[in-house]
């Protein structure tokens, strides 16, 4: 069957119901299974190369062509585990009257303290080396990128991502973290300002090589050339050095999700709601619209669910 794009962003078993997948309704267990692939029946084009396959088109735009060797911004940035130092500070959380959907409501200004936040997503290689397994092969389906251990962990479940930063000596950040740092002092729309033609330098989100597969979909006005999954680190960082903090794979954070948490947060280092269906998803991926690539965007998925739309993750540290 081809799949249509919902009038609004949706994602399988989502707790908002405002991700990118369509489905008959959120956390609606009795239709979902954690390991299926919702996309497994979509109908691509046949001249539609696959991901990391041979076709014609031009290099990816955050890339540069040179003797014949493609070469990225970020190289060699892939290969250890770094981390940044994020300042302790405050900044205004949500979108601001008039924009936005309800969940991001109401703007309120939050304190955090500082912390350390991995600088890039944790990739497969990482992952596998660590836990010996690799979620990412469970997927199926013309729009489950192909393993590359240069990009990032996904297919990966909120209690996995959990285990994995506390076998680290770390934790998943809290929703108030992950937009402080991602937004990197800035109020825009989206982590790098307001202008969505500029997608493509800054995320992998779904732009026209997404297009080219789901004619149907919303997407950002250029082409990066990745319509699914890309390497970790191959667009420009944010301002404090963090790179893929909006698209690519959407990231765990520790907060459970609700939609009226804002209405009662607390103003320094929030953790979000005691308890709910489902956990915090932030940032994106390579699925997500002009609308859904908003710094503000916020959902929740299923704590024990499988999301090729994906879902991936990055770990806090305290300060030094």
């Amino acid at each position: 069957m081809s799949i249509a794009q919902p009038p609004a962003d949706s994602a399988t078993d989502s707790v908002s119901g405002s991700a990118e997948t369509p489905t008959a309704s959120p956390l609606d267990t009795t239709s979902f299974a954690p390991d299926s692939s919702v996309y497994q029946d979509i109908e691509v084009p046949r001249e539609t190369p696959a991901h990391g396959g041979t076709g014609t088109q031009a290099p990816p735009a955050h890339r540069v062509q040179s003797l014949g060797k493609v070469k990225t911004q970020s190289k060699g940035r892939n290969t250890a585990h770094r981390t940044v130092d994020i300042p302790s500070g405050c900044f205004w959380m949500g979108s601001p009257d008039g924009l936005g959907n309800a969940n991001e409501h109401p703007r309120h200004r939050v304190c955090l303290d500082s912390f350390r936040m991995d600088r890039l997503p944790v990739t497969q290689k990482a992952f596998s080396k660590a836990t010996g397994q690799a979620p990412w092969i469970l997927c199926t389906g013309p729009t489950c990128a192909g393993p590359d251990p240069r990009a990032p962990a996904w297919f990966v479940t909120w209690t996995e991502a959990a285990d994995f930063c506390r076998n680290r000596g770390g934790r998943l950040p809290t929703e108030a973290e992950f937009e402080y740092a991602a937004r990197a002092g800035d109020s825009g729309a989206y982590i790098w300002g307001d202008s969505a033609s500029q997608a493509c330098l800054y995320a992998n989100f779904a732009d026209l090589s997404l297009a080219r597969m789901l004619p149907s979909w919303k997407v950002f006005p250029c082409d990066d050339g990745e319509p699914l999954v890309a390497p970790a680190g191959e667009y420009r960082p944010n301002r404090w050095g963090l790179f893929d903090m909006a698209g690519n794979v959407w990231e765990w954070t520790s907060d459970w999700y609700a939609a009226d948490a804002y209405a009662k947060s607390e103003s320094r280092n929030p953790r979000g709601s005691d308890s709910g269906s489902g956990r915090v998803i932030r940032g994106g991926s390579w699925l997500s619209s002009p609308d859904g690539g908003r710094a503000a965007y916020r959902d929740g998925f299923r704590p024990d669910g499988r999301y090729n739309g994906a879902i991936g993750f990055r770990c806090v540290y305290p300060s030094r």
